[in-house]
């Protein structure tokens, strides 16, 4: 892993703002909370994204939310 490369590990979005040798700072991309470090080994199966690729998840997950939204404040949609 490298220093701002965005990582996905099953439903988490990381950025990595640093790393050491057994851990890696980084910082929930999902949840927006403050920066932490976890072991590396325990996001064995994290696959790196793009930005790109980021802002489509994140969208498609805001997107479902305002949807939901709508549909219980207004009944608009279903």
């Amino acid at each position: 892993m490298k220093k701002n490369e965005l990582i996905k590990n099953q439903d988490k979005i990381y950025r990595v703002l640093d790393v050491s040798e057994q851990e890696v700072l980084v910082i929930d991309c999902m949840k927006l909370t403050m920066p932490q470090w976890i072991e590396a080994t325990s996001i064995p199966d994290a696959e790196t994204i793009t930005d790109d690729i980021m802002m489509l998840i994140i969208g498609a997950i805001l997107g479902g939310l305002v949807e939901l939204l709508l549909f219980k404040l207004f009944g608009i949609g279903g």
